[in-house]
C-alpha cells in the first residue's frame, strides 16, 4: 500500500492467496499497526526527499552570497534580497504584531495544528482567524 499498490495487490504481495486477496486487504487496512507503518513509511520517504531546514538555511545563504553581474557590468541583487527575505522568514525576523480593537481579540499564534486545537480547547473558542485564534464577543 505504501508503494501505490492497491489493497488487493498488497495482500498477494504478503503472501495471501488471490482467492481471498481482496478482503484481506481491505481488513488489514483497519488495523491500527497497517496504518501507522504505512504512515510511518510516507514519512521516512518523505524526509529522504526533503531538504532538512538546515541545508536549506545553507542553500539560501549560498543564493544570498552570490554575485550576479549584467554583461554591462551591473550588479544584479533581486535574487541577493530574495534569498534574504525568506532567510528571515525562517527566523521569524519579521515579527507579526497583534490586531486589537477595543482590547477584544487576542492573537496566538503558534507553529502547528495540533497547537491551535490545543489552545482553542483551553480558551473554549470556536473562531478561527488565517493565523491564530480570535477571542472576541
Amino acid at each position: 500500500m505504501a508503494q501505490g499498490l492497491t489493497q488487493e495487490k498488497a495482500a498477494i504481495n504478503a503472501g495471501y492467496s488471490c482467492r481471498t486477496a481482496r478482503t484481506i486487504g481491505n481488513q488489514l487496512m483497519h488495523l491500527p499497526v497497517i496504518i501507522n507503518r504505512i504512515k510511518l513509511l510516507h514519512t521516512m520517504t518523505t524526509i529522504a526527499t526533503v531538504m532538512p531546514l538546515l541545508e536549506r538555511k545553507e542553500r539560501l545563504t549560498q543564493f544570498a552570497r552570490e554575485d550576479t553581474i549584467t554583461e554591462k557590468g551591473v550588479p544584479l541583487r533581486s535574487s541577493n534580497i530574495k534569498a534574504i527575505e525568506a532567510l528571515n522568514k525562517m527566523e521569524d525576523i519579521y515579527q507579526r504584531q497583534p490586531i486589537v480593537e477595543g482590547n477584544k481579540i487576542l492573537n496566538i499564534i503558534v507553529s502547528d495544528e495540533e497547537t491551535g486545537d490545543i489552545v482553542r480547547e483551553m480558551m473554549g473558542v470556536e473562531k478561527v482567524k488565517e493565523i491564530g485564534v480570535e477571542v472576541g464577543e
